[in-house]
């Protein structure tokens, strides 16, 4: 990876992987990895995929009621 990200706060971010189209992915710095909506697996911190950050991290919606 390209960028450290061991400062980023938990959540959701819109990250670019390897120049591929932007995705939702959280963040999960306990286990060292970006997890990406929708896919079982995970992008380590030592994979060597590029993983750049585009914005976040993203607030979730207000709660209806």
């Amino acid at each position: 990876m390209s960028q450290t990200t061991a400062d980023l706060l938990p959540g959701f971010y819109w990250v670019r992987i390897d120049n591929l189209e932007p995705e939702i992915a959280r963040r999960d710095a306990e286990a060292g990895m970006w997890l990406v909506v929708g896919v079982e697996t995970g992008v380590t911190d030592d994979h060597p995929a590029e993983v750049v950050v585009l914005s976040g991290p993203l607030v979730p919606p207000p709660r209806a009621g």
